[in-house]
């Protein structure tokens, strides 16, 4: 038995939470887009929430070292040509041509885990008045979804480190003390077009962490998750090769309906998500299909991504109201409704939620968002994702290069039966 098998067995069942604690955490939650998570969405709410966590063991990897010496802060320095972009002409052809390289690829093999590797850039605004700045945590985010659904699924998180957006924010920052912690909402991946989706926050300390920690994910359900979706192994094998039932399919489900930017934004960052999992060829070329047919999606050539690696990119450009959520505004409650939450344990709770309306937790009132996928030019597969703002509302900035404020870079995902030895996190994170 592996140490995470035997960690989600000894872990005690929490309670379910109160109707007081469930009204909170609604009412908390009812402004900010749905939280994003590496490689999969998940929507939680209220005692949703609090129930799904009663599944969630986070743990730290063993072994490590002495964290390494404190440094200036080193200023984000994208590579040559990473911002720029290309002919924009339509998007289709490139797409077309991704999904005739996924198409030759071989059969699908199975596994103990489905490990899927990336590196998430997001820049976050901090600091007060003329000491506002924006600062860059680049952290790894390795998902390991189980075959099995009893399986546990562990995700890895570490912290690589944290840069200055420019030169103006290292000034900013040095008005402002020189500091190197911050309590900000984060996001360990990529974010949505609105925004920073994560709903905690947490402290951000310059330099690396130490030890990564993983959030363990328990058995009992199917690790491959996507939206409103999750599937096993075995039924993402079963996926119809059709691009007008994989976009019914996906579309499917609430989440879809409320993503910033509407449909064809929602299609556009999830495509690359689901061309990660263990489908078959014929499933990766329907999807890329069904991606040449949403309406918007544009050529930008050959670029370089933030790694800087060369690729064909298409982008889709979409205005958002309001944008740039960094943190949680005010409630204003308006009233009071009765609601039957169902929890992991299958009992069925009746809370007394308030309803009402967020004030505030927005940086802009609008914006005009690009989004970017960068696709191998070998494989076919997607090589990262990308975030810009390329319209802001009058008088307002930001400072990172080419309005950048987002980003994921994709390892290669594969089958592995090795597992992170693990440990309890220490307190204090």
């Amino acid at each position: 038995m592996d140490e995470l098998q035997l960690l989600s067995e000894l872990l005690p069942p929490a309670p379910p939470p109160s109707p007081q604690v469930a009204a909170v955490a609604r009412a908390r939650m009812t402004s900010p887009p749905p939280r994003l998570r590496r490689r999969g969405w998940m929507l939680a709410t209220g005692a949703v929430a609090a129930a799904a966590a009663a599944t969630m063991a986070t743990v730290t990897l063993t072994g490590g070292g002495t964290p390494p010496p404190t440094v200036p802060l080193a200023v984000f320095r994208p590579p040559i040509g990473a911002a720029m972009a290309g002919s924009g002409g339509p998007g289709r052809p490139v797409l077309l041509t991704a999904a005739r390289a996924v198409a030759q690829g071989g059969p699908v093999t199975t596994g103990r885990f489905w490990e899927v590797p990336a590196v998430a850039g997001n820049f976050i605004p901090v600091g007060q008045g003329e000491d506002h700045y924006l600062i860059l945590e680049v952290a790894t985010n390795d998902q390991f979804m189980a075959s099995k659904p009893s399986g546990t699924s562990p995700e890895v998180v570490q912290q690589l480190s944290v840069q200055l957006a420019s030169r103006a924010d290292r000034a900013a920052w040095r008005r402002a003390g020189s500091p190197t912690t911050w309590h900000v909402y984060q996001e360990y991946g990529l974010a949505t077009p609105q925004g920073p989706s994560e709903q905690e926050e947490r402290n951000v300390t310059a330099g690396r962490d130490r030890l990564p920690f993983v959030q363990a994910s328990t058995g009992g359900h199917q690790a491959f998750v996507v939206g409103d979706h999750s599937w096993s192994a075995r039924q993402l094998l079963a996926l119809p090769a059709d691009p007008a039932r994989l976009r019914r399919l996906l579309l499917a489900g609430g989440i879809a309906k409320g993503w910033p930017g509407g449909t064809s934004a929602y299609l556009f960052q999830t495509v690359p998500a689901v061309l990660d999992m263990p489908v078959t060829p014929a499933v990766s070329s329907a999807l890329y299909r069904m991606l040449a047919a949403v309406p918007g999606v544009r050529s930008a050539g050959q670029v370089r991504d933030v790694a800087g690696q060369a690729g064909q990119a298409v982008t889709l450009t979409e205005r958002v109201a309001p944008c740039g959520h960094y943190w949680f505004g005010r409630f204003v409650k308006t009233g009071e409704r009765w609601e039957k939450l169902v929890l992991g344990s299958g009992k069925h709770l009746r809370v007394r939620e308030p309803t009402g309306h967020t004030v505030g937790g927005w940086m802009f009132s609008s914006c005009v968002v690009q989004q970017r996928l960068i696709i191998s030019p070998a494989s076919g597969l997607p090589m990262a994702q990308e975030l810009r703002y390329m319209r802001l509302p009058a008088g307002r900035t930001w400072s990172a290069p080419g309005g950048l404020f987002s980003y994921e870079i994709f390892g290669t995902p594969h089958w592995t039966s090795a597992v992170p030895r693990v440990r309890l996190r220490p307190p204090g994170r």
